[in-house]
């Protein structure tokens, strides 16, 4: 039986629309005991601009899967704190070229992410990359992970 195109409509606009609502979320990276964090180390110096560096770690007995255009470059989304909730920067990625990588238990990758350091990042920002368990990213099984909240230099 195959559903009703209003129904995959319908199911297309919900998942739109709550991805891009924001939650009142944990900032640190470990969630639910799983073994993988999001750290943030320091801000670094890229070429002119400030960049947030940070490391995805695999503490958890399994490996996990991100995308990225090299295993050094993960996918990464950007919020900024707004109070208790988180805002989305609205930056996107290309996806022409990008590939899954495989994070093996107790294995760490540092990456670095272009913040824009105005004065959204003065009230708090945070990184975030989706891991799966599984390398072909099945809907519903993957999990965002989060840095813990740091702001701008000053």
């Amino acid at each position: 039986m195959n559903p009703h195109p209003t129904s995959c409509v319908a199911l297309a606009l919900a998942l739109i629309v709550g991805g891009c609502a924001t939650e009142e979320m944990p900032s640190k990276g470990s969630l639910a005991g799983s073994g993988v964090t999001l750290t943030f180390q320091r801000i670094v110096n890229l070429n002119g601009y400030q960049a947030a560096e940070l490391t995805l770690s695999n503490r958890s007995p399994l490996p996990v899967w991100y995308t990225g255009n090299t295993a050094e470059n993960p996918v990464y989304d950007i919020q900024y704190s707004s109070g208790n909730t988180w805002e989305d920067s609205g930056d996107k990625w290309c996806v022409m070229g990008l590939e899954s990588f495989q994070l093996a238990s107790q294995q760490s990758v540092t990456f670095t992410a272009f913040v824009s350091f105005d004065e959204r990042a003065a009230r708090g920002v945070r990184v975030g990359v989706l891991c799966s368990p599984q390398e072909d990213y099945k809907a519903g099984v993957g999990r965002m992970y989060w840095s813990e909240k740091f702001t701008a230099p000053k």
